[in-house]
């Protein structure tokens, strides 16, 4: 193929030659016609992937993510998809899933720029002993943002898994250096099996020991009579959540929140992140405020409506000629 003598500026660049060189379509197809937003999409995904990769110093490749050049492309890929819309010849059913799943897409990337553009997040700590209500949120450590309500945090709760202990054996004094625990690490216990733990030389001792009932909670050690001692290992939470508090003129309302159950009030959306593992004295929460949440959300149900549209092709019967 002979390369025109004016041709476009996008043609130099070898690995699009395919997509805009066509003789076969005319100019306006070539630029905006679906290869061309395959195109786009695959430098969309090149650049995601080039946002996880590590960099030297404090630099972060994420930033990527909200770089001019990701802004365009994306503008590119809904301008393309608007356009192929408009050019479409389709009809019937065919036409109808077309449209949803192209324009699902530039519905789910402007909701995005939406929440790029006027989403707010903060990181706000509770206590949870007593109620202090706060109406305010620091939005990226510089300003205070009203919320439009009152919130408190109570009611903090916490459940582990079934821990492990661990025996420890002392050791003589002459085998114990400077610095040096005077222990040695023995066989490890689980609580959630049943009936008492076989602890060797006829010794047994019930799981039900080392329950703390007016606490409810397992003992942090338990000392045998040989001297050694069940030491509880670190616990993984199994389920922790609060009550939130919610205050908006004389009115008040209370909605559970725990990890991956958010709750959503006036425009903002409350997610539990940590706790005080020592004290357990306070919660950590995100507030998330994101415009543009439900426009995502209802193009994303626009592309797999239309997709599954697309799925069906309507079979053609045909009879050979007698």
């Amino acid at each position: 193929m002979n390369q025109p003598k004016h041709f476009p500026l996008q043609a130099r660049m070898m690995w699009l030659w395919p997509v805009v060189a066509r003789r076969d379509l005319p100019p306006r197809e070539t630029i905006t016609g679906m290869k061309t937003g395959i195109v786009f999409m695959g430098l969309i995904v090149l650049l995601l992937l080039a946002a996880v990769l590590p960099i030297a110093g404090d630099r972060s490749a994420a930033a990527l993510y909200h770089s001019p050049v990701m802004i365009l492309l994306l503008g590119l890929l809904a301008g393309s998809c608007v356009w192929c819309c408009c050019r479409t010849k389709r009809s019937g059913w065919r036409l109808i899933g077309f449209l949803l799943a192209h324009l699902g897409i530039v519905t789910v990337l402007a909701g995005g720029m939406l929440g790029f553009l006027f989403g707010m997040r903060a990181m706000v700590r509770m206590p949870v002993h007593d109620e202090r209500p706060i109406d305010t949120v620091m939005v990226d450590g510089q300003r205070q943002v009203p919320l439009g309500f009152k919130i408190a945090a109570r009611d903090f709760k916490i459940a582990f898994h079934p821990p492990t202990y661990v025996r420890w054996h002392p050791l003589p004094p002459e085998q114990v250096g400077p610095g040096e625990v005077p222990f040695r690490e023995g066989q490890a216990f689980e609580t959630g099996k049943a009936g008492p733990w076989d602890l060797g030389d006829g010794q047994s001792l019930a799981v039900s020991n080392l329950w703390n009932v007016f606490r409810s909670e397992w003992v942090p050690q338990y000392s045998l009579p040989d001297g050694s001692i069940l030491a509880i290992s670190q616990q993984t939470p199994s389920f922790f959540g609060f009550t939130l508090v919610v205050i908006e003129g004389e009115g008040r309302s209370e909605i559970p929140v725990a990890v991956n159950q958010p709750a959503s009030v006036g425009g903002w959306i409350f997610y539990l992140m940590s706790y005080d593992a020592q004290a357990r004295s306070y919660i950590d929460i995100s507030a998330r405020r994101d415009p543009g949440r439900g426009a995502v959300i209802a193009g994303i149900w626009m592309i797999i409506g239309g997709v599954f549209i697309l799925s069906f092709r309507r079979t053609e019967e045909t009879t050979d000629a007698t």
